[in-house]
C-alpha cells in the first residue's frame, strides 16, 4: 500500500516536470514573439496589450501551480504518515479511496 502511494507520488512528479517544460517552451516561444514584434517597431500598444494577456495568463497559471504544489505536499505529508504509522486500518482506506 505505502510503495503504491510512492509510486503515485514519483508519477506526478513526472507529470508535473513534464508539464513544466512544456508550460516552459511556451513561455519561452512567446518572448521569441514579443522579441519580434520589439525588433520590427511594433506599435507600443500592441505591445502592451500583449504583455498584459502574457502576464495575467501567467499569474493564472503560478496560482494554479501553487494549488497543486499545495496538493502534493499534503499527499507527501499523508505519505510519510502511513509509513511512519505502518498500513491503515480497513475503515480508514475505505475513506480515503471515497
Amino acid at each position: 500500500m505505502q510503495w503504491e502511494w510512492l509510486q503515485v507520488l514519483e508519477k506526478k512528479e513526472l507529470d508535473c516536470q513534464s508539464d513544466h517544460t512544456a508550460k516552459k517552451s511556451d513561455l519561452e516561444a512567446k518572448i521569441i514573439h514579443l522579441e519580434e514584434k520589439i525588433s520590427n517597431n511594433c506599435d507600443s500598444k500592441s505591445l502592451h496589450d500583449d504583455l498584459d494577456h502574457c502576464i495575467s495568463k501567467s499569474l493564472e497559471k503560478l496560482h494554479l501551480a501553487k494549488k497543486v504544489l499545495g496538493l502534493i505536499t499534503t499527499l507527501e505529508d499523508l505519505c510519510h504518515l502511513i509509513v511512519y504509522f505502518g498500513p491503515l486500518p480497513e475503515c480508514h482506506q475505505s475513506i480515503i479511496s471515497a
